[in-house]
């Protein structure tokens, strides 16, 4: 009996002795940079001369992390020759990729330029390795500016003049 007591009270001092659990640190998570993974226009990669594109050109962007939605609207435009930011439509179909779109029409024949600055920020507070710089330009209008005649009623009109 002597020695259970004793057993007793030297597992009672021994578990109340224990240590405090202290609470989980809380891990913040390093900043993690974000580079551009692919650059898609009108979904086909950019061809080195980007000529005839359409007037409502679509640009998807993806990434090697998550964008800081916030950051992106300052750090992507689409600039006109005379260097005129046009408004754009930026939607997110997955934390790292970005599809940048027209809000209205581009001028047809005309040359522009799509840009993302390094100000863009991942979600972890890092930023972009580098800028990227694409230059681009519009198809020709080819809607009939004229009414359409017949050979006869062309004939005509010469004459007439």
């Amino acid at each position: 009996m002597k020695f259970h007591s004793l057993f007793l009270a030297a597992f009672i001092l021994l578990s109340s002795c224990g240590k405090e659990k202290s609470p989980n640190p809380v891990v913040t998570p390093q900043p993690q940079n974000i580079a551009i993974a692919t650059v898609e226009l009108n979904g086909s990669s950019i061809p080195s001369q980007a000529y005839g594109q359409s007037v409502q050109p679509v640009f998807r962007v993806r990434f090697t992390g998550p964008v800081l939605k916030t950051s992106a609207d300052a750090a992507t435009s689409i600039i006109n020759s005379s260097g005129a930011s046009m408004p754009v439509i930026i939607t997110y179909p997955f934390d790292s990729i970005m599809q940048i779109q027209m809000a209205s029409n581009l001028a047809y024949l005309s040359k522009f330029t799509f840009k993302i600055t390094p100000t863009l920020r991942s979600k972890t507070g890092g930023s972009l390795n580098a800028g990227y710089t694409k230059d681009f330009s519009t198809v020709i209008d080819s809607t009939d500016k004229f009414p359409i005649i017949t050979d006869d009623e062309l004939l005509t009109k010469i004459q007439q003049q």
